[in-house]
This record gives C-alpha cells, structure tokens and sequence, in this order.
C-alpha cells in the first residue's frame, strides 16, 4: 500500500551525503545515475528548499557538532545521523497542496527544527508489473530529517511504530480533504520500486521463455511430419540441435530447419550479451561508487591543504608590503638626516641622552 518510507543514513558511510547529491536537482545533472528512469530532460521540473547541496550538508556538519556537545551525547561509530522520508504522492492530488500538507505533517511529528531539507521529484516516470497489471510510478517526495528527541540524536525512537501509523494516517487525513486517498489499502508488500521494475524484466523473458516452448512444439510436431516423408523427397536443410526434447520426446534430440536454428541461435547470443552488458554496468555502478566514497575524504583534505596555502601567501603579500614600507621609511629618514644637518645633530644628541641614560640605569643597578 502506499504509506512513508523511513530510510537510515548511519555514520561513516558517506550514505547521507550520496542520498542528499542523489536528490538535489542541480547535482543530479551533474553526476550519470545507475537509475536508468531518471529523465534529465524533466529535472528542471522538480522543486526544493531554498538551500543547495553544499549549504545542505554544511547545516548537517554544524548539527551534528552541536548536539555531540550536549551532555549525553550520542557518539556511537554506527549512530544514524540522517532520516530520508520517502513518500508517494497520488496522482489525483493537487500536487502542490499535498506536498505542503505532507511537510507540514511531518514538521509537526518530528520537529520543525529537524527538517533539513526536502525534494520533489518528478522526473523518475516509468512502468512496472504489479502482480501481472502495469503500472506507472507516481511522483514522489523526499524528505531529510536529523533524528533528534530530547536533545539527542536518537532514531529508534522517532522511528517508532507508533510514528509511523501517526505520520500515515496523519497524510491519509490531508489526502482525504482533497478528495483523493492515500492508503489505498492495497496488501503491503515487502518490495521496492527497483524490485518491482526487476520482477518486470523477469516476467518479460518468462514470456520469452513460453514464445520459445511454442516454437520447439511446433518444431517437433514438423519432425513428425516428415519423417512420414517419402525417401528421396527433396527436403529444406534440417539440422540436429543437440538438446533433448520435452514431454515425450525428452529422450530424443530436437532437430529443426536451419534457417528456424540460426534464428534461435542468433536470439539467444543476442540475449546473453545484453545479460553480460547489465552484469558489467552493474559492476562498474558499484566500483564507481566505492571509488567515489574514498575521494570524497581526500577531496575535503585536498580543499583544507588549499585554503592554507591561499592563507600562507596571503601573509606572505603582507609581509613584502610591509618590508617595502619600512624601507620606504629608512629612505625618508637618510634623506631627512642628510639635507637637514641640524636635524641630524639634534638626532645625534637624543642618542647620546639615550645612551647615557641607559648606563645611568646599568650602573644603578
């Protein structure tokens, strides 16, 4: 059925960050997505908070220190530190109203104070099998929430059952005052959307599989045929599979007309590449991923290392300045004691005072 989804971001996962550049619509131009249903070309659709990923992730580094300062901290290394809420919205909801209802509700379970940011998406469209029907996904909302109760972070607690049937029936309410259903009470099943779009595929080469069966049926039932055929009838070219048959051939081998066999041959490499290609993407989505999460450590040092450099020369520039400065005025005043003799007797005479002076202290002491 359609209800909120509650996703756990725990510490030293990089999982926060990738989810909040995932969601954030200028970063998802920027980055190629193992979603294939992503359309580009309609992100400029999708809506936001004011903040961009950057100033995002710099409110949740700034939270987070704050409450590991409060007495009784949690500072567990598998602590969660961020809540992504995914929820669905009908589509025969006026979207707008029911994302301001979805936020406001989920501000007042919460916490207005804990919301960090939220996204809404409409450019992942597509079709999926449900239990046989075809379906088309539904425009959904995200949104980030900092799990804090009672001045701590604490995500057990705020995803309790009890919030989650208070958040539901809460959205169901609002969907009910704009004439349209939320919990549509439909049997919860245990799957994602990607599971469902891979049950799709699934179900698609089952439907392959069957056409094939047919097509060695009909292939057998000709193998019949001609072995009634008179010797010496000129025949179109057969040739031996090499498989066992089914039923009650199952213990003869298949033979077709060859042309029927390169097509069959033909259809099947065909289909073993494209399962080698999605094998291989998939495997290269993860290496990338892992690649990414161990840059993103070094690329903050690497900007840290750069902004000390930018402050060293700084200082630098300002201690040239301040050399020419002072050789600026040992100019002005070799030049004073030079075309102005009584200035320089004057100058010579504080001196000797000073000298003086200072053997007058020498020897008092």
């Amino acid at each position: 059925m359609a209800s909120v989804n509650w996703h756990k971001c725990k510490a030293n996962t990089g999982e926060a960050g990738a989810l909040l550049r995932h969601c954030d619509k200028d970063q998802r131009l920027l980055h190629k997505h193992s979603n294939k249903d992503i359309d580009t070309t309609l992100t400029s659709s999708n809506q936001q908070g004011k903040a961009t990923y950057e100033q995002t992730m710099q409110q949740l580094s700034e939270r987070l220190r704050e409450l590991d300062q409060q007495p009784g901290a949690n500072k567990r290394k598998d602590r969660v530190e961020l809540l992504m809420l995914e929820i669905p919205i009908p589509a025969a909801a006026p979207q707008a109203q029911m994302v301001l209802a979805c936020l406001e509700e989920t501000a007042a379970l919460v916490g207005r104070e804990n919301l960090l940011q939220w996204y809404y998406h409409q450019d992942e469209k597509h079709q999926y099998l449900d239990h046989g029907q075809v379906k088309t996904s539904l425009n959904h909302l995200h949104i980030a929430v900092i799990p804090v109760v009672d001045g701590r972070l604490n995500a057990r607690a705020m995803c309790s059952r009890a919030n989650m049937v208070t958040l539901n029936k809460a959205i169901e309410a609002r969907a009910q005052a704009l004439d349209c259903q939320f919990l549509t009470g439909e049997q919860a099943r245990g799957e994602t959307v990607e599971q469902l779009k891979n049950a799709s595929i699934i179900e698609a080469q089952r439907e392959q599989i069957q056409v094939l069966q047919a097509q060695i049926k009909g292939l057998e039932r000709v193998q019949d045929a001609l072995t009634s055929v008179p010797h010496g009838y000129d025949l179109p070219s057969i040739i031996d599979t090499g498989h066992k048959g089914i039923g009650k051939r199952r213990r003869e081998t298949v033979t077709v007309y060859r042309d029927e066999y390169d097509a069959l041959t033909a259809r099947a490499k065909t289909s073993w590449e494209l399962s080698y290609i999605q094998r291989e993407i998939a495997h290269e989505s993860e290496i990338a991923e892992c690649n990414y999460n161990r840059y993103e450590p070094l690329q903050r040092a690497r900007e840290g290392l750069q902004e000390a450099e930018n402050r060293v020369r700084t200082l630098e520039r300002k201690v040239t300045d301040l050399q020419r400065e002072n050789s600026r005025l040992n100019g002005v005043l070799q030049a004073i004691e030079e075309y102005f003799p009584f200035v320089r007797e004057w100058l010579e005479r504080r001196r000797e005072r000073e000298r003086e002076r200072e053997r007058g202290w020498s020897h008092s002491r």
